[in-house]
This record gives C-alpha cells, sequence and structure tokens, in this order.
C-alpha cells in the first residue's frame, strides 16, 4: 500500500510533465480520429473496452449494450485480427491507451458513460507494480477518461486492492475524487463471461473478482 501511494503521489505531481514528454503515436491519433468520427455519427453514449484483446469482450458489451457506442481498444493487430462480424454499435481499434486517454481528455465532446479493463492476472510479480494501471503515470490520464463508472476484472484479487488504494490516494491528491471505489468481490455467476480468460477460469472453478468505482 505504501509503494502504490508513493507511485501515484508522484505521477500526480508530475503528470504534466509525463504527457509534454511522451508524443502521441501516429497509429493511435489516426485511430482516435476513426473513433471520434464514429462516436460523433451515432451520438450515443459511449463505452471503452480498455485493452480488448480478441475484440471478444467488446462484441457481448455491445449486444448487452445496443444503445451505447462500444469502442474496443487494444495495443496488438494480431488479437484484434481475430475478431469478426462487429456490429452496428461497436469498433475495434489498434492503439496505445495511455494516448487513447490523453486524447479523449482533450475531446470535450465526446461523453464516456462507462470503461472497462478486462485482465486475468497482469504483471503479478512484485517488481512489476510500475507497469501495472495502478503504478503507471498513465492512471490520472485513464481516471480522468473513464466516464462515471470503471468497472475492473481479475483472477487475482490483490490487484483490484492495489487498484482500489490507488484511487483513493488520487482522489485525497485531486485526481477524480467524485470516483468511488467500492470493495472488490468474487463474481458468483460468470454463465456469460465477457472474455476468453474468464470463461476458461470460471471452467476451470478459478475465481474472478470485480471492482467497480462510480461517482457519486
Amino acid at each position: 500500500e505504501a509503494a502504490v501511494h508513493q507511485l501515484v503521489e508522484r505521477h500526480v505531481a508530475q503528470h504534466a510533465t509525463y504527457l509534454e514528454r511522451r508524443p502521441i503515436a501516429k497509429h493511435t491519433a489516426a485511430a482516435f480520429q476513426t473513433a471520434s468520427d464514429f462516436a460523433r455519427s451515432r451520438a450515443a453514449p459511449i463505452i471503452i473496452d480498455a485493452g480488448c484483446g480478441t475484440g471478444r469482450s467488446t462484441l457481448k458489451l455491445a449486444a448487452r449494450y445496443p444503445d451505447r457506442t462500444v469502442i474496443g481498444v487494444d495495443r496488438s493487430e494480431a488479437r484484434l485480427s481475430k475478431s469478426h462480424n462487429v456490429p452496428d454499435n461497436a469498433l475495434l481499434l489498434r492503439a496505445e491507451l495511455g494516448d487513447f486517454w490523453r486524447l479523449l481528455n482533450d475531446t470535450p465532446d465526446l461523453t464516456v458513460e462507462e470503461t472497462y479493463l478486462l485482465y486475468p492476472n497482469p504483471y503479478p510479480k512484485a517488481k512489476h507494480l510500475r507497469q501495472r494501471f495502478q503504478g503507471h503515470a498513465s492512471l490520472p490520464s485513464l481516471l480522468q477518461a473513464c466516464g462515471r463508472r470503471l468497472t475492473i476484472r481479475a483472477s487475482w484479487r490483490t490487484y483490484l486492492e492495489e487498484f482500489r488504494v490507488a484511487v483513493l490516494k488520487a482522489g485525497e491528491l485531486g485526481i477524480r475524487p467524485d470516483l468511488i471505489p467500492g470493495e472488490p468481490y468474487e463474481l458468483s455467476d460468470l454463465h456469460d463471461p465477457l472474455t476468453l480468460f474468464e470463461r476458461k477460469y470460471a471452467a476451470a472453478g478459478v475465481p474472478v473478482y470485480e471492482l467497480i468505482l462510480e461517482c457519486e
């Protein structure tokens, strides 16, 4: 917890400098333009599926919320190429998430309602804390861009507990103090898993946990 607090304090204090030193990747700028045009053409609240992998979760969210615009973002073109039959209310894009969130924050007319972060067991070693979103310099951008609700799932409860601590600390420092995290809890019913990882864990009897952060 102390390490998470220190990283959040550092990244919040240095976030502007971090953005200035990090140029927007050209492929992300192009992908964001595509996303902007798509979202404006639909004029519906936006759901972001961050790190969507093969796009399975994006398509399932699009079916679950047909009145929303669902945008799946992943950095791997190989993973995204496995997705087919994308519905009219969904879009899959290859982009760097840190840059994508930064561009969202600079585009106030695009209204993000909710963001999903669906990871199986990311960077589990202690030395990898800086690579997790709760320990990464992009955390302020994520929290500012995620909308009124952020839903995170993982097979590792500690990841969600760390994220909760990071969000509370960021709120104390003025970054989205309106975004209130609940407690991580085990999903008791995964009959309709959003990702292939969740499907695998459900079949193996491995628990999957969820953390929801919502505006007051």
